[in-house]
């Protein structure tokens, strides 16, 4: 009998890794909304269950007897994978790491708090109000505080404009609430990791390509074993 696992989403990222997973044997039960998604297909099972239904995915897992529930290249698809492994009993992270992983201003009092360098960041609502008490060396980035891949995020060369860039960035949130936080300049990279009781191991090193001022949004990656070779060693002394 195939030892079976739940997959959250069913984009095409996702649909790499339904077929990795199939290629391993599993038998998958992929969990999304229906809107005719490569993985919807290809998946051996597939729920039209939307991915914010955390319960009702949860009860469809139990019944089905998964050994595990995963996700990849989806920010929202995170706290569901974690919220039905931790009903489960299987591996995921905690409510907080959610949390901290995917609000922006969580996360930069966390890194603040751990002691490590931070442009100066302030969390602002769609109401504006906080806007004029604002203090911060400009040029700035403002970014929705929930959002992943670019969306909402606008750099701002001038007090004058940061309340339509907040109004632009709070509408593309899903709570309404945006970041302000210091510009840094120069090229930009991802460190890919996969970190378990304590121990890390980096999987990529990635520098991104974007668009131009104001909107900087992400259009490639490109994967630099030589940056991988520096910087996991670095890393991974720490």
């Amino acid at each position: 009998m195939k030892r079976k696992i739940a997959i959250i989403g069913a984009n095409e990222a996702i649909c790499m890794l339904i077929k990795k997973a199939k290629e391993m044997c599993y038998e998958t039960h992929v969990f999304a909304w229906e809107c005719g998604d490569p993985g919807e297909q290809e998946a051996d099972f597939f729920y039209p269950i939307s991915i914010d239904k955390r319960n009702e995915i949860l009860q469809k897992c139990v019944e089905i007897g998964v050994i595990g529930v995963c996700s990849i290249s989806s920010d929202f698809a995170v706290p569901t994978v974690n919220y039905v492994a931790r009903n489960l009993g299987l591996v995921g992270n905690s409510e907080k790491t959610d949390v901290l992983a995917r609000n922006k201003y969580q996360m930069r009092l966390a890194f603040k708090n751990a002691g490590l360098y931070t442009p100066e960041f302030y969390e602002v609502g769609a109401d504006l109000s906080r806007c004029d008490f604002i203090n911060i060396r400009y040029p700035v980035i403002v970014k929705p505080i929930d959002r992943w891949s670019s969306k909402g995020v606008t750099r701002v060369d001038y007090p004058d404009d940061l309340k339509a860039a907040v109004a632009f960035a709070a509408s593309q949130s899903f709570v309404n609430k945006a970041i302000v936080e210091g510009f840094m300049n120069g090229p930009e990279y991802s460190a890919e990791c996969i970190c378990f009781n304590g121990e890390k191991r980096v999987v990529a090193f990635t520098q991104k390509q974007t668009t131009d001022f104001p909107h900087y949004i992400e259009k490639q990656v490109t994967y630099s074993l030589q940056i991988f070779q520096k910087k996991s060693k670095r890393i991974l002394r720490q």
